[in-house]
């Protein structure tokens, strides 16, 4: 998420989480990389994890301004995921974010609705939120029905936490 929303400390600690994402993975992993703000932009569609340089210089453009697309974030996201599908391995979307959905559908109980129906086809969802006031109520629907987890993230040592939990997992 790179709203406006997340300005100051949030898009920082969005930076960084996504790069301990990508410390985390392997060669064998693939990954693909979706900013939004009011418009969602595909960046990496589809990569094997080879050069992690690369992919954080990437991470690092992250500037917030406009608003928020979350869902259709959420679902070009998950699109991608199921593309990739494997259900020998763990297929999953990491949603980084305050929650503060502005732009498309922002109804918590649709977009879990559609959450659950990827969770079923087996690509999990978990969602990291970034700051306080951020929107707890839809982020934890979202893991929920995802069959992922939820994490509220305010400083480097949440962060860090969090990661330690989730990457574990990965």
């Amino acid at each position: 998420d790179r709203s406006g929303s997340m300005q100051g400390e949030r898009i920082a600690l969005t930076r960084e989480a996504a790069t301990q994402v990508v410390a985390a993975l392997t060669p064998d992993d693939v990954l693909s990389i979706v900013f939004f703000n009011d418009r969602v932009e595909t960046v990496l569609e589809r990569a094997s994890v080879t050069d992690k340089n690369h992919f954080v210089a990437m991470l690092e453009r992250l500037e917030a301004e406009g608003g928020t697309a979350l869902f259709e974030a959420w679902e070009i996201s998950s699109a991608l995921a199921l593309a990739e599908a494997d259900p020998t391995r763990l297929n999953r979307v990491i949603l980084l974010t305050d929650g503060e959905a502005n732009r498309g559908e922002t109804q918590s109980g649709v977009i879990s609705w559609y959450v659950r129906k990827v969770a079923e086809q087996g690509v999990q969802t978990t969602t990291l939120g970034f700051g306080e006031g951020y929107n707890e109520e839809l982020l934890r629907s979202m893991a929920s029905h995802g069959d992922g987890n939820h994490f509220y993230v305010a400083t480097n040592s949440q962060l860090a936490r969090s990661f330690e939990m989730e990457l574990a997992g990965l």
